[in-house]
């Protein structure tokens, strides 16, 4: 209790601070129960993604009817006084809500038309495009879109299931979290600033987790920046430059590595304190968003959702009344808060963010030939919609042999990352390979790849585009790439499909090609019906 009185005003009565600490927690507990129940039962099965609409599936399915009747039938019988009310808080969580449900939305409706399930969803697409305006009518259809664009983005773990949802879970979170904070607000009588305290919390959590994961790993100390922009462009960043700038510009990283990590660290840090002022949570939120934009420059993975989040409720703290400013960064909030983003990491489920960038990489690239026996290099955007999965190169599986490390060369083994930066030669690899590596081979996924491969570019060759109602408004990919070959023609038929495990490593400011080896090759003969 001294901690706490330190912080407080001596007026302070430990009977607010419990009713405050209530009113944090409750929602907190409600928010861990109704995102597994979102998660699990808003995804559809791989079948009901044939259908044309994936709507009218969401409405035949009883047990996501029943599931959506119980988070939501209470908060329907009181929908009046739910309803938005004329207060400057209100408008801005109403702004907030309208930003992160249409960045959700605007992807949801341009992603490129499906070529493994055949089919655009079109109405769906409309559909998602509609709900951020019906939140502005009422809180109550947040818990709707939810539904339908989780339902909406799910097609695309089908069939691999190597979807990540890291760099749109947070945004999903923040409106789940809206849904259940609902029952706090009837129960409690209150307007929406501890809403605007537990989006702060979810917010600094995700970001907490990520500096402790690295200082478990002395991550500081030990990881090289310089080869995670090797990995990157080895893996499609910036691929129409030639290698030998690219080398340049690692050396220059190089150089000024630590600086880096340390800038990184410390920001990540400065989460555990966002509370303490208004300008400090403005200034740590807008330290997120250049430490996201650094993360682009450096690898080509733009974390722009979390930016424009970030940035969002940057506004909305900066919006607040003199009254609510008092209220949000109070002493007795400030020491909830630090609290809360500690204890809430097992009910917030932030991602691990912490792994070392070691010299090797090991990719596996696609390339397809023509009818005209041209062949062209395949850089994983051209995969999209399932371009994520893609650009994170998770085909482990295609290979019967040990491997050392994971997506863009990271690993989280430091005798693997330490010993990675002596290999010379195949040989040495070879050897490290026998000693630390990790067979992943699993025939049943690589039959997997190989039936979504044949149905992908059979369906390309009949369609002859990708372009989907609204894709050309697309918003940017998560992870940009760019063809380092030949365009692809779309008249020229894709008749087979091979994968290639390439291990390369970077040393002495070269690129040296180790292994070159063909995992997988499709025949594309026709489509599938």
């Amino acid at each position: 209790m001294e901690i706490i009185q330190r912080f407080f005003p001596k007026e302070t009565d430990k009977e607010e601070f419990k009713y405050l600490f209530l009113q944090l927690f409750i929602p907190i507990l409600l928010f861990a129960a109704a995102r597994w129940l979102y998660f699990t039962y808003s995804r559809l099965s791989e079948a009901a993604y044939f259908s044309e609409s994936i709507s009218l599936e969401l409405i035949k399915d009883y047990k996501l009817l029943l599931v959506f009747a119980i988070i939501n039938l209470p908060l329907l019988m009181y929908y009046r006084e739910l309803s938005w009310k004329q207060e400057k808080l209100d408008r801005s969580i109403k702004f907030f809500l309208l930003v992160i449900s249409f960045v959700i939305g605007w992807s949801g409706a341009t992603y490129d038309f499906n070529l493994y399930f055949n089919q655009g969803h079109n109405i769906d697409r409309i559909i998602i495009l509609i709900f951020p305006f019906l939140i502005l009518l009422h809180p109550l259809f947040v818990s709707p879109f939810i539904v339908i664009s989780i339902a909406l983005t799910s097609q695309f773990e089908y069939p691999l299931h190597l979807l990540s949802w890291t760099d749109k879970k947070l945004l999903y979170y923040c409106l789940i979290l809206f849904n259940v904070y609902l029952y706090s607000k009837l129960y409690f009588k209150k307007d929406y600033r501890n809403y605007l305290i537990l989006v702060l919390i979810l917010i600094g959590c995700n970001y907490f987790y990520a500096a402790i994961a690295k200082i478990i790993l002395n991550w500081l100390f030990h990881d090289q920046l310089q080869n995670l922009f090797v990995a990157s462009y080895l893996n499609g960043w910036l691929a129409f430059i030639d290698k030998r700038y690219i080398i340049e510009a690692a050396a220059f990283i190089g150089k000024f590595n630590f600086i880096f990590l340390l800038s990184t660290l410390i920001i990540e840090l400065s989460s555990i304190v966002m509370l303490k002022s208004r300008n400090i949570c403005i200034s740590a939120l807008i330290l997120f968003s250049l430490l996201h934009t650094g993360i682009f420059l450096l690898s080509g993975i733009l974390f722009w959702k979390w930016i424009t989040m970030d940035l969002t409720v940057a506004c909305v703290v900066y919006s607040l009344t003199r009254d609510q400013r008092e209220y949000i960064f109070s002493g007795k909030v400030f020491v909830l808060t630090i609290f809360f983003i500690i204890i809430s990491i097992p009910f917030f489920k932030p991602v691990r963010l912490g792994w070392y960038d070691t010299r090797l990489n090991e990719i596996y690239t696609f390339e397809a030939v023509g009818e005209s026996g041209k062949i062209y290099d395949l850089h994983s955007n051209f995969f999209s919609p399932y371009d994520l999965p893609f650009s994170q190169n998770r085909f482990y599986f295609l290979s019967d042999e040990n491997l050392l490390v994971r997506t863009y060369g990271s690993t989280e083994n430091y005798e693997i990352f330490r010993k990675t930066k002596g290999i010379e030669n195949k040989e040495e690899l070879e050897e490290l390979e026998k000693e630390k590596g990790r067979n992943y081979y699993d025939g049943k996924k690589t039959k997997i790849l190989r039936d979504f491969l044949h149905i992908y570019f059979s369906n390309l060759n009949s369609r002859g585009s990708k372009v989907s109602m609204l894709s050309k408004l697309a918003p940017p990919k998560h992870i940009l790439t760019f063809p380092a070959g030949d365009k692809y023609d779309p008249d020229d038929k894709i008749r087979i499909v091979n994968v290639v495990l390439k291990k390369i490593i970077y040393r002495d400011n070269k690129l040296i090609d180790l292994s070159d080896k063909k995992v997988l090759s499709v025949p594309v003969e026709e489509q599938r019906r």
